[in-house]
This record gives structure tokens, C-alpha cells and sequence, in this order.
């Protein structure tokens, strides 16, 4: 289908004289803006995949470590800012402050790690 953006060069006369256009070699203003529209959403659609991934892959790659202490008080919600790996960095911390140290309840009540028994060779001994 062929499309003109100046839709009055594709007028005619029809044969009482009348001014007609041939709705075939013309564009709307809103089939411009409809695929507008479309490109748009696709653009925006990998705006929020990139974004995604992006985060995805941020989140995976920060470690996940779990800090023995915690500053806990009145202006911090328990379990506290647990971000210290010594009592004395968390003392510190806490000094000039309505606030204590305690222990990570994450690291307190973690499940214990399974024992994994000796590798005692391909034979056992008798």
C-alpha cells in the first residue's frame, strides 16, 4: 500500500466537478502516529528488559555476607546496622550513640553446616 505524506497532491475531480481524494495513496495523521506509538512501546519494552538484567545481574554478584554484630538501639529496627565483623568495630560504632551491639541473629541461629566426612582412600582400612 503505498503512502503519500501530503495527502492533497493525491486529490482529483471526479466527473461532476467535486473535489475527491484517493484514500489509497494517502497517510493519516494517525497511521504515522500508530506506528509512532509502536516503536515507542518497543523502545521503552527494552528500556525495562536492559534495566532488569542490569539489576539482575547486580544483585547477583554482591555478596551475601552475613556480619557477626550488630549496632542495635532506639534509631534502627532490629536486628540493627549489622555491618561489623569485631566487637570493637561495633563498640565504635555505637559509642556517642543511644545504642548497643548484639549479636547478628542471622549468624546466631544459622543452620549448622553439614560435616562432611574424611576422604579415607579407595580401600578401606581393615
Amino acid at each position: 500500500m503505498e503512502c503519500t505524506l501530503f495527502p492533497a497532491l493525491s486529490e482529483g475531480r471526479s466527473a461532476e466537478g467535486r473535489m475527491i481524494q484517493d484514500d489509497r495513496h494517502s497517510c493519516g495523521l494517525h497511521s504515522i502516529s500508530r506506528s509512532r506509538s509502536k516503536e515507542i512501546t518497543m523502545i521503552r519494552k527494552g528500556i525495562f528488559l536492559g534495566t532488569a538484567l542490569f539489576m539482575l545481574a547486580v544483585a547477583a554478584a554482591a555478596p551475601a555476607t552475613a556480619y557477626p554484630w550488630c549496632v542495635q538501639g532506639r534509631d534502627m529496627g532490629y536486628p540493627g546496622d549489622c555491618s561489623y565483623e569485631t566487637y570493637e568495630q561495633c563498640l565504635a560504632s555505637a559509642s556517642g550513640r543511644v545504642a548497643f551491639c548484639g549479636i547478628n541473629p542471622r549468624v546466631a541461629f544459622r543452620a549448622p553446616r553439614a560435616v562432611v566426612p574424611a576422604y579415607e582412600g579407595r580401600h578401606r582400612k581393615r
